[in-house]
């Protein structure tokens, strides 16, 4: 069985398809990592500063820290 990709604590943004752009904030650590529960990419933003916890990570498609 599938499992989406997730944090913890929780920093979904959302989801996209391919490559469709999203928006990653200056200062902000972004993730994308392929959901197959869904098949599209789901954006991850690490805004604040802590430890995060990352499951079912198998594709990460992108990172940025802009």
């Amino acid at each position: 069985m599938a499992t989406s990709p997730y944090t913890l604590p929780a920093s979904t943004v959302g989801h996209v398809i391919g490559e469709q752009s999203y928006v990653c904030h200056a200062g902000h650590f972004c993730a994308v990592a392929w959901d197959p529960t869904v098949s599209k990419y789901e954006v991850f933003d690490m805004y604040y500063c802590r430890n995060y916890s990352v499951y079912y990570w198998d594709l990460v498609y992108a990172i940025r820290n802009c």
